[in-house]
């Protein structure tokens, strides 16, 4: 399967990037190494990065995934699942630590008949929409793809984030979103056309 990520800079006040309440809650330490000019030049795109830094990103926030070839179809449960795991795993350790009350489990507190390889992932846990109950993924859920509503799932399990996931027969979306964020976001998706020579 091939993938390609979108990770997004939230602006709580769009119509003014330059306004200080479109900024990150960032420790003082990392701001002051963000306003220190580099000793040497920078490449344009890392001086972009940099000034992105200082503001919250909705990191892989969005992926759309697609099969090569022969290769087996995956289920959109799945593929959102991974996506949702991936998120998780890469937050701050602070909001990334899960226990059994929030749904995750550690590998020592399962039968041995409920590990499967595919459903593992580095850590050491399973992800509560593979071995958690079957509650953990709503079904039927419509999700706004190109102006319309689509059937998809949510995993709405996890006390940080959001997944969503829909099947749109030749290729997959997936949504991941910290919970702190929905209430600035609408949540609809679009396609998007590569442009010429892309």
């Amino acid at each position: 399967m091939a993938a390609a990520t979108f990770s997004y800079t939230v602006w709580r006040n769009p119509a003014d990037r330059e306004d200080p309440v479109n900024l990150a809650d960032l420790p003082d330490d990392v701001r002051a190494q963000l306003e220190i000019e580099p000793p040497w030049p920078l490449p344009d795109w890392l001086v972009q990065w940099r000034a992105r830094m200082r503001y919250p990103l909705l990191g892989d926030a969005v992926r759309t995934t697609w099969t090569r070839g022969a290769e087996p179809r995956r289920s959109v449960e799945a593929l959102a699942v991974e996506h949702l795991d991936y998120v998780v795993m890469n937050m701050s350790r602070d909001e990334s630590t899960r226990d059994r009350s929030s749904g995750w489990m550690s590998l020592d507190e399962l039968p041995a008949d409920e590990l499967y390889p595919e459903d593992l992932f580095p850590g050491g846990l399973i992800s509560p929409g593979l071995a958690g109950p079957a509650s953990s993924i709503e079904r039927g859920v419509g999700i706004m793809v190109d102006g319309a509503p689509v059937p998809g799932v949510r995993l709405n399990s996890d006390p940080h984030v959001l997944g969503l996931g829909v099947d749109l027969g030749e290729k997959f979306l997936t949504v991941v979103i910290p919970r702190e964020w929905l209430s600035l976001l609408r949540l609809e998706f679009s396609t998007r056309i590569p442009a010429a020579g892309a």
